[in-house]
């Protein structure tokens, strides 16, 4: 991102994705160090597959067509790869009803952050292992999203675990110390050490 950009960023990881045959998925990500913080979007139910067979290897049943629809994008994204550094993924803001992100990568050593889908984003990120930042202002509480979402989708977020997301509920002072060093980090472009904050944090708080 661009080094004037002062946003304060969030590192998140999916805690929850549900598949909903045959068009729809739901995946929820929240704050590594803060469980309680979340982020969540809808996407086609292909593609909610696709990250919960990355995250976990729990494969949920499949039609035929989803499987080959699966095949055809796994390999787009293994294209995509090729000769690619991908450094981090940032979800940046909500303009118009949509929703925006930015991948970051080097391709024959020079940058690029173009935008791009974020459920795309997000797939990309977990197959490189790379940090999932989403911009601050954009996460939102468990109360505001039982709030905000009728009942059957609620208990949906919050009830249907993929991938646990931690079980603490107040930030331990440690971890609140490397956020901080990893907001620095990605102040300065500093990727490689964004992420190895971001495990250090990850294991602090599972």
């Amino acid at each position: 991102m661009k080094k004037t950009d002062d946003r304060e960023w969030v590192v998140v990881e999916v805690s929850r994705v549900t598949v909903f045959y045959p068009c729809a998925g739901l995946v929820v990500l929240s704050d590594i160090i803060d469980p309680e913080s979340l982020f969540v979007i809808w996407t086609s139910s292909v593609k909610a597959m696709i990250i919960s067979r990355d995250l976990s290897g729990v494969e949920p049943p499949a039609t035929d067509f989803s499987e080959l629809v699966c095949g055809l994008m796994n390999q787009s994204y293994a294209f995509f790869q090729e000769g690619v550094t991908i450094k981090a993924v940032f979800i940046t803001k909500c303009q118009h009803g949509y929703l925006c992100s930015k991948i970051l990568f080097e391709s024959n050593g020079a940058p690029c952050e173009p935008e791009i889908q974020v459920s795309d984003a997000i797939i990309l990120a977990i197959k490189a292992d790379v940090p999932i930042f989403v911009a601050k202002n954009l996460m939102r509480t468990r109360k505001e999203l039982m709030e905000a979402v009728e009942k059957p989708v609620a208990a949906t977020i919050f009830n249907i675990p993929v991938k646990s997301a931690g079980s603490k509920s107040e930030p331990e002072p440690e971890s609140g110390k490397l956020k901080k060093l990893m907001q620095e980090a990605v102040k300065r472009e500093d990727y490689e050490a964004a992420a190895k904050l971001r495990d250090q944090i990850r294991a602090l708080c599972h």
